[in-house]
């Protein structure tokens, strides 16, 4: 007769920190709110996922960072004025299960479908996927608005570090969305843009060789020579990594300071 283990150790390989979206300890920032799915999305809201609010009448609804920048680029120039937060993890539950159905097909257990009541943590510590990256205690996060293969594709997704395109100089005429750039390397549609001059939160609408179109006018004129940079990722406001520590399935312990959605 063969032996058999009764039981088998299993290898400890680091810290767990826990699922995307789940709050990580009770403290007094701990905001959470919920509201509806916007009904427009193409994308669900999965639990962890970055999120904006649309603001309307009824007191707004959600919205992936995915999902907002698919539905266009312009949206890019609002991600900061309408953050919110990281969709909440809960438990699902469904009353009665109608003949035929089986459980779990009609009511998704891992994400807020559009048109559902979902929650947000606008504000405490929840556990975040890092996508690239090493998160630093106190440590700045970021948001991918730009695709690099080189990096990270998924928009929307938390970063522990900046992905800064390309550096160069410029020079443009006050009260101008033009500007001409030294070289052209590295820019694209969408990126933002960060210069002495150049109102925050400004991102590239147009590309064309050196002369770069972006989506505010500038400030005052900025002489040849001025520094610029073009980044595929935006600093999440407000948020730092409580520890750096990041666990074997890249999730780390993200602190949301204060709450920025209305």
């Amino acid at each position: 007769m063969p032996a058999y283990s009764f039981g088998q150790v299993i290898p400890v390989t680091g810290t767990g920190i826990g699922f995307p979206g789940s709050v990580t300890r009770q403290d007094g920032l701990r905001i959470s709110k919920a509201r509806n799915v916007n009904s427009a999305c193409t994308l669900n809201l999965n639990f962890g996922d970055t999120t904006v609010v649309i603001p309307d009448s009824t007191g707004g609804t959600w919205r992936s960072v995915a999902d907002y920048i698919a539905a266009g680029v312009a949206n890019i120039g609002n991600v900061l004025a309408n953050w919110a937060g990281i969709a909440l993890r809960e438990v699902k539950t469904n009353l009665t299960y109608p003949v035929g159905v089986v459980p779990g097909s009609q009511f998704q257990t891992g994400y807020y479908a559009p048109g559902m009541i979902g929650e947000v943590v606008e504000g405490g510590s929840v556990a975040v996927l890092v996508r690239a990256g090493t998160p630093q205690a106190n440590g700045a996060a970021y948001l991918r608005v730009v695709s690099n293969v080189a990096v990270s594709t998924v928009i929307g997704g938390i970063e522990a570090a900046a992905d800064v395109a390309a550096t160069t100089t410029v020079t443009a005429s006050a009260a101008s969305p033009t500007l001409t750039v030294a070289s052209g390397s590295g820019i694209a549609v969408g990126q933002i843009v960060t210069a002495w001059g150049i109102p925050s939160g400004a991102y590239v609408t147009v590309v064309s060789g050196t002369t770069i179109t972006i989506n505010v006018n500038t400030q005052v004129a900025l002489a040849a020579g001025t520094p610029i940079t073009f980044a595929n990722t935006l600093q999440i406001p407000s948020a730092v990594f409580q520890t750096g520590v990041m666990d074997s399935n890249n999730v780390a312990e993200l602190t949301l300071m204060r709450r920025q959605a209305a």
